[in-house]
């Protein structure tokens, strides 16, 4: 008797929890089909196309959010030209220029919406390059109204994203919707038609919308010159041209231009390229800061840094001056922020 009681306790305990652990599997079945649903969104086709934007240098971060350094040096990262694009089926690929030497590399991977309201969507990218070696994750948030967005990675400076029409820039002297701006590494020109001072010893060509852009970096005994050359056609026009002088210097005399400081650029997406530059420049007998400038020109406009280098004498620094020319608050805000983060690694 006692046996058939226990045998039909456990049985009943068993058939119940049967039941139980069979609703409960349906009961997450069904949920687990809600987030199926949820994470299959799929983004407006108002929402696709081309996100443009430049990343500002920066030094990289540790976890810890301090400078990770190397060797006894700062690991700066260059301007970076980044393009998101956002295709159907949650495709997404991207693409980053590095501004200072025009490489690129290319990734492929996919979107997902993480979240949207009435004012933003965010979408996260999950990347890849084809090797497999780099793998990032970034998050755009994009903003409904008119469709600008932000970017935010890991551990590097978020930065402004425009949507753009596959790709184009519009052309502020024409119709024409097709990107201009691509950096030279030679010219057809013959510079020696140009009119200049000094021995050239720096020199940088691009195209534009205004036409082929020249920059020649000159010097002499006791001074340098920039000038900045456009040939459209038979037509030759000097847009802009820069010098500065050290003279009756009977000390140590410095004067010259800081070679990796030298960058052409179109930060404003506006098909008309910019050319930035610093020099150093001092009369001195002992180990003292150097006058310190450093300039973005774009067709004819000059936008400059004024101050002095600094130097380290044990727990003293001195010099590192800098002020920033009012002339700024005309550009857009990119331009000030390129101005610093080049300033910042001379």
């Amino acid at each position: 008797m006692n046996n058939v009681f226990y045998g039909l306790f456990y049985l009943a305990i068993y058939s119940f929890s049967f039941v139980f652990i069979g609703c409960n599997s349906e009961d997450k079945s069904t949920k687990n089909a809600d987030l199926i649903d949820e994470s299959q969104l799929t983004i407006e086709e108002t929402f696709l196309g081309i996100y443009n934007g430049v990343q500002p240098s920066y030094t990289m971060k540790n976890q810890y959010g301090d400078d990770i350094i190397i060797g006894g040096q700062k690991i700066i990262v260059p301007d970076i030209d980044y393009k998101f694009l956002l295709k159907k089926d949650g495709i997404a690929s991207l693409q980053q220029t590095n501004l200072e030497d025009n490489s690129r590399v290319y990734y492929e991977g996919k979107s997902e919406i993480l979240s949207e309201n009435d004012n933003t969507l965010t979408i996260e990218c999950s990347l890849k390059t084809a090797d497999g070696k780099s793998n990032p994750t970034y998050k755009l948030i994009i903003i409904k109204s008119d469709q600008s967005a932000i970017c935010m990675g890991t551990n590097e400076p978020k930065f402004n994203l425009e949507k753009s029409v596959m790709g184009s820039k519009k052309n502020k002297n024409s119709n024409d919707q097709s990107s201009q701006f691509t950096i030279l590494n030679q010219t057809k020109y013959d510079i020696s038609k140009l009119t200049f001072e000094g021995k050239i010893v720096h020199n940088k060509f691009w195209k534009d919308s205004s036409g082929e852009n020249i920059v020649l970096f000159t010097k002499n005994e006791n001074n340098i010159y920039v000038y900045h050359y456009v040939i459209n056609g038979n037509n030759t026009q000097l847009l802009r041209k820069v010098y500065d002088f050290e003279k009756e210097c009977d000390y140590d005399l410095f004067l010259g231009f800081v070679s990796n400081s030298i960058t052409i650029t179109d930060l404003d997406k506006n098909d008309i390229g910019e050319i930035t530059f610093a020099y150093k420049k001092g009369c001195i007998s002992d180990v003292s800061p150097l006058t310190l400038k450093l300039l973005i020109l774009e067709d004819g406009n000059k936008y400059i840094i004024r101050g002095k280098t600094s130097i380290h004498t044990g727990n003293e620094k001195i010099g590192g001056d800098k002020n920033i020319d009012p002339s700024f608050e005309k550009a857009p805000q990119i331009f000030k922020d390129h101005a610093n983060s080049v300033w910042d690694k001379i």
